[in-house]
């Protein structure tokens, strides 16, 4: 007995070591319980792209549609600053949309994770941080369409951290820090 165990005890370590490795990043959105292959993302603002996520690196078209929405730092990075030329009269923006990418850089959408202001039985939702946490930058996700919807609002001046966060029943799928200045006059 003692030697069959012996002989079965590295397929069982193979086998629970296979199960180990599999992570919601790596798994493809199918499956029992599916997950997204979300490695990016890309910000919308009716339409067009405003910001893009993909490869630990924030990119955006500096001199597009949306130019006025940023400023550089001092790596020449750029940064989404809201000041009075993006928001309306009480802070706030436009409405963005967040897309997912993969690995291949394609957009894809994932089920609503709302609808009619109740959530739905979709694995997925969108989730924001901000940190400061306060005083600084809010947000508002719109829960009546998709939850993939969400406005900023500039509450005072300074940077903050935005925190976007592609969370699957129980844990992060994809999170990632944007850095968002408010400049109001």
């Amino acid at each position: 007995m003692y030697t069959i165990i012996k002989s079965l005890f590295p397929a069982l370590i193979l086998i629970l070591l296979a199960f180990s490795f599999t992570a919601c990043e790596d798994n493809p959105v199918s499956g029992e319980q599916e997950h997204a292959n979300a490695v990016g993302f890309v910000l919308e603002m009716d339409g067009d792209e405003l910001l893009r996520y993909f490869a630990r690196s924030v990119s955006a078209d500096m001199d597009g549609p949306f130019a006025d929405y940023f400023t550089e730092d001092e790596d020449g990075n750029p940064v989404l600053t809201l000041s009075d030329e993006v928001v309306d009269s009480e802070g706030r923006t436009a409405m963005m949309t967040i897309r997912w990418l993969d690995s291949d850089q394609n957009v894809f959408d994932l089920p609503p994770a709302f609808q009619n202001g109740s959530r739905t039985d979709e694995e997925w939702e969108l989730r924001l941080n901000t940190s400061p946490s306060d005083g600084i930058l809010g947000y508002n996700i719109d829960t009546e369409e998709t939850g993939w919807d969400f406005q900023l609002h500039a509450e005072g001046e300074g940077s903050a951290n935005l925190n976007v966060v592609l969370w699957h029943i129980d844990h992060e799928d994809l999170t990632q820090n944007i850095t968002v200045r408010v400049d109001l006059d």
